[in-house]
């Protein structure tokens, strides 16, 4: 895992945090770089960007999964009320606009509620 900040997963409060960040540590599998970002693609190795000026190279690259992509992610629901006008389709989270997890969990469960 890659994370810009000091902090994995900085917006959730500390209580949900911790438990969650043990878990994926764990796993046994998982290499977490703070402070850090990723530079660059080369075939399958990452180039990190670390705060403090180093770089980091992580070969063996199979997936890569980006959490910070800051954007509306509508397209299934324009698709959905195209093509299926009769479904009753709702939108929360970041197809709405991009905020964090617990906005989304939030919407989520007002929705659930509703059905």
């Amino acid at each position: 895992m890659v994370e810009p900040g000091e902090v994995l997963s900085e917006d959730l409060g500390p209580r949900a945090r911790f438990p969650m960040v043990q878990k994926l540590i764990s796993l046994g599998n998982l290499r977490v770089f703070l402070n850090t970002s990723l530079e660059r693609f080369e075939g399958d190795m990452a180039v990190l960007h670390e705060r403090d000026g180093g770089i980091s190279e992580i070969s063996g690259i199979r997936l890569v999964v980006s959490t910070r992509i800051m954007c509306p992610q509508s397209e299934l629901h324009a698709v959905l009320a195209l093509e299926m006008p009769a479904l009753s389709v709702h939108v929360v989270g970041d197809c709405r606009r991009p905020r964090g997890i617990f906005e989304a969990v939030q919407e989520g469960a007002t929705v659930a509620r509703s059905i």
